[in-house]
C-alpha cells in the first residue's frame, strides 16, 4: 500500500513536470514568435549621407543618433563612417542606431620646400605627419644636386597627406669622345 502511493506520488510529479515543461516551451515559443513581429534588420549605413541613413532608418521604424565625427580620407564629409550594429541584424523596432559622421579628410599645414636639401625636406615632412609621395630627378644648370626644384601639393591647407618632389640631379655631366690626331707613319701601320 505504502508503495502503491509512493508511485502515485511519482507518477503526478512527472505529469505535472511534464505539463509544467511544456507550459515553458509553450511560452518561449510564443514570446519568441511576438517578438519576432517587433524586429527587424539592421540597415548597412556605411558611406551614406545622414538624409538617406534617416530615410532608411525610419522606412524600418529606427532612429539615429550621432555620437560623432571623425577626419576620414575616403569617406566624404557628412557622410556615415561607422555604425553600432552590423547590417543584417535583429534589432527591435523603435531602437536607435548609432552612428559616427566623416569630418572629411583632415587638413594638413603643407611647408614651403622649394630651394631645401631633399634630407632636410624628409625630416621636415616626418615631423608634420607628413610622407614624401613620389621623387622625380632631373638635371638642373640652376639648381644643386639633392634640392628640391618644384612640390606638389604646393605649400598652405591640403587633404593630401603625400608631397611630390622635384629634385637636382645637379649639372649633366657631357662626355665627349675624340678620335686621336696623332700622325700614324707608314711603318706603324
Amino acid at each position: 500500500m505504502v508503495n502503491k502511493m509512493i508511485r502515485k506520488i511519482f507518477k503526478l510529479a512527472f505529469y505535472f513536470l511534464g505539463f509544467a515543461s511544456a507550459g515553458f516551451i509553450g511560452a518561449f515559443l510564443v514570446f519568441k514568435l511576438v517578438s519576432m513581429e517587433k524586429t527587424v534588420k539592421a540597415p548597412f549605413l556605411e558611406g551614406k549621407s545622414l538624409s538617406e541613413a534617416a530615410k532608411l532608418l525610419d522606412e524600418k521604424g529606427l532612429s539615429m543618433s550621432v555620437q560623432g565625427e571623425e577626419y576620414d580620407t575616403i569617406i566624404p564629409e557628412g557622410h556615415i563612417i561607422k555604425q553600432d550594429v552590423i547590417e543584417g541584424d535583429n534589432i527591435k523596432k523603435g531602437s536607435t542606431v548609432k552612428v559616427f559622421v566623416s569630418r572629411g579628410a583632415p587638413e594638413m599645414v603643407i611647408p614651403y620646400l622649394e630651394g631645401m636639401d631633399l634630407n632636410d625636406v624628409k625630416l621636415t615632412l616626418e615631423s608634420g605627419g607628413l610622407e614624401i609621395g613620389k621623387i622625380t630627378s632631373v638635371h638642373s644648370g640652376t639648381v644643386a644636386k639633392n634640392i628640391i626644384i618644384a612640390q606638389r601639393p604646393l605649400s598652405g591647407q591640403s587633404s593630401e597627406r603625400k608631397v611630390n618632389l622635384l629634385v637636382s640631379l645637379g649639372t649633366e655631366e657631357v662626355f665627349y669622345k675624340c678620335p686621336s690626331f696623332v700622325k700614324m707613319t707608314i711603318e706603324e701601320a
